[in-house]
């Protein structure tokens, strides 16, 4: 329990009643708890209900089972060739048209993708829109603020992978390879971190959603609804409410599609297919997750355009969002170890896949 104004409430309020953001349920009201001493804690919150389908993680997981099951039915024992991937570069991958494969594949989930991607980007920039409120106005980088976050990933990342040290007699067999080539790359890992300092950024810290992913999203049949804006629950309400790069939150996204892709793979083809074809469906399920993120990135990227939380220098740009993505590995690589420990493969090959460690 923590005193304060709830971020869920102060968010939710800035973007009903001050950026007349039309796609997140709005504030009706709230009931608050004052002390003695003037201390106020948010007790409850009011919301407007937003009628939807179902929350994004399941409309995503619907896709990716047909995706496969497109995958299994006709392409089974043959992979798409290089050409028909996104360039290994997201940011890159942003400038490039959509493959045939893709398009047949992926089918309408990439224009999801791309419309969850907008929607982010207008969430960022409903949320940098403050004037003359020291609670919302954009701050920009500073060297102090890039010394305390790479202090704090550097951190993270050793705690995680202290943890993963200590569980690994513990690991299913077929992870602990992966697990060892990991640990073997600490000091790669920890010195990806060391590009986030001695050098001035572009771009500024807005207040962000703070624990975005596909979970926090209401799929409606046609739009997309963002919710949930309470931040991380288990860090400080003084913590949630730092201002921080909106590229922390399309980092967050951006894991939560490959959780999506792999969480099926994992928990329902792996059952039903042969070993031999087990190479193989990885092959796909990246695909997937590379061209979707691709997608949403780009109409990120575009509905943000000239945004002034967003460098302009796209290798700016790169070098941000690839720590944000290794940050948010590392974070998850703990919590799946402390929770679930057979889904620690997937922020560890996340991990590898970042860091460009081939198996």
């Amino acid at each position: 329990l923590d005193g304060g104004v709830n971020p869920e409430l102060e968010l939710g309020r800035f973007l009903t009643e001050t950026a007349a953001f039309a796609h997140s349920p709005p504030i009706a009201g709230a009931l608050e708890y004052r002390g003695e001493a003037g201390d106020v804690a948010t007790v409850a919150i009011l919301q407007g209900f937003v009628r939807n389908e179902a929350d994004a993680w399941t409309h995503a997981l619907d896709n990716v089972h047909r995706f496969f099951d497109r995958v299994m039915t006709t392409r089974r024992d043959c992979l798409p060739v290089s050409n028909e991937f996104p360039a290994r570069d997201l940011v890159a991958s942003c400038d490039e048209p959509t493959s045939q494969l893709a398009l047949e594949f992926c089918n309408a989930y990439l224009d999801s993708a791309a419309l969850l991607g907008q929607r982010t980007a207008e969430m960022h920039l409903a949320l940098s829109g403050a004037a003359g409120n020291p609670q919302f106005d954009p701050e920009p980088f500073t060297e102090h603020y890039q010394r305390s976050l790479y202090q704090a990933m550097r951190g993270t990342a050793r705690k995680s992978l202290q943890l993963l040290r200590s569980r690994l007699r513990d690991l299913p067999e077929d992870m602990v390879a992966d697990a060892k080539l990991l640990l073997s790359s600490e000091e790669p890992l920890l010195g990806r971190f060391r590009a986030i300092v001695g050098r001035k950024f572009g771009g500024a810290r807005i207040r962000c959603h703070g624990d975005y992913h596909l979970g926090q999203v209401l799929f409606t049949g046609k739009d997309f609804a963002i919710i949930d804006f309470e931040g991380e629950p288990t860090r400080r309400v003084s913590e949630r409410q730092i201002k921080r790069s909106p590229l922390r939150d399309v980092a967050g996204m951006l894991r939560s599609f490959d959780y999506a892709s792999q969480s099926v793979l994992f928990n329902h083809f792996f059952g039903v297919a042969q070993q031999d074809d087990v190479p193989n469906l990885q092959c796909w399920a990246a695909f997937w997750t590379n061209w979707v993120s691709s997608r949403f990135l780009s109409a990120y990227l575009r509905t943000a355009a000239g945004a002034l939380f967003l460098p302009t220098n796209r290798e700016e740009l790169r070098t941000l969002l690839e720590v944000f993505l290794l940050e948010k590995s590392t974070c998850e690589l703990a919590y799946e170890l402390s929770y679930r420990p057979t889904w620690v493969k997937i922020p560890i090959a996340g991990m590898l896949r970042i860091l460009g460690v081939e198996k």
